[in-house]
């Protein structure tokens, strides 16, 4: 919307909504991620080693997250692309 000149304008619409949705989501999922780590490392024992579940929960939300960051960069690339400047 590069005809709109007030930013509040932009963020009601319908594609500000869907990415505060999306951000809500991402940001619940790595919070539970991270609470799953703590949680498991409080039951082992704060002084092992990691273990193979806390890398892979840790993986998983390392990728979770480049793959959100990945996909809302293509599609506001995309709709760049085809807008009429």
């Amino acid at each position: 919307m590069f005809e709109q000149r007030n930013a509040a304008r932009i963020a009601n619409g319908f594609g500000g909504t869907v990415n505060l949705v999306a951000s809500v989501m991402l940001v619940l999922t790595m919070l539970t991620g991270m609470g799953a780590v703590g949680f498991h490392n409080r039951m082992r024992g704060f002084d092992e080693a990691l273990d193979a579940p806390t890398l892979m929960i840790a993986a998983a939300m390392i990728v979770l997250s480049l793959g959100g960051g990945f996909t809302a960069m293509a599609i506001g690339a995309r709709h760049l692309r085809r807008a009429e400047i």
